[in-house]
């Protein structure tokens, strides 16, 4: 099998700074229990802007075509694996630096102690949906968010 010589054009086109809208910074942290390896894991909570997850409380309120440039910060001794969804996001840097090429994802990882900048379009979904660490214990223990589209 020949593989190709160049890789395809990105699925959308870069978001340029003209589109923007509005901009967002969320911060992903843990609280830790006293002593950690005497712990069970129900001690340890993961959290977004200091919250963990309620599904009863909207945490993102969005309108629909938006166009917006978040910054995830990553408080945390661990990386998260940063997961939005139903919006394909466009990575704009991970710790300042900017991709050498437009990169479009919608699972990035936010390294320990430092950040993720993306942008998004809110074009064709209205409703709630979740943004959340994709790594199952993280998120179960609270590290995600209810957004809302409208």
């Amino acid at each position: 099998m020949t593989l190709p010589s160049a890789l395809p054009a990105p699925p959308l086109a870069p978001i340029a700074d003209g589109e923007m809208t509005g901009a967002r910074r969320i911060v992903f942290s843990t609280r830790n229990p006293e002593y950690p390896p005497a712990a069970n894991y129900q001690e340890f909570a993961f959290l977004v802007d200091g919250r963990q997850f309620d599904s009863n409380r909207v945490d993102q309120a969005i309108k629909l075509d938006t166009v917006e440039e978040w910054t995830v910060v990553n408080e945390d001794e661990a990386d998260h694996v940063f997961h939005i969804h139903t919006n394909p996001f466009q990575v704009m840097a991970v710790n300042g630096e900017a991709p050498p090429a437009p990169l479009w994802r919608d699972t990035a990882i936010v390294p320990r102690h430092g950040s993720l900048t993306f942008r998004t379009r809110y074009r064709d979904f209205t409703g709630q949906t979740v943004l959340h660490c994709h790594m199952m214990n993280h998120e179960e223990l609270g590290m995600m968010q209810l957004l809302e589209i409208s």
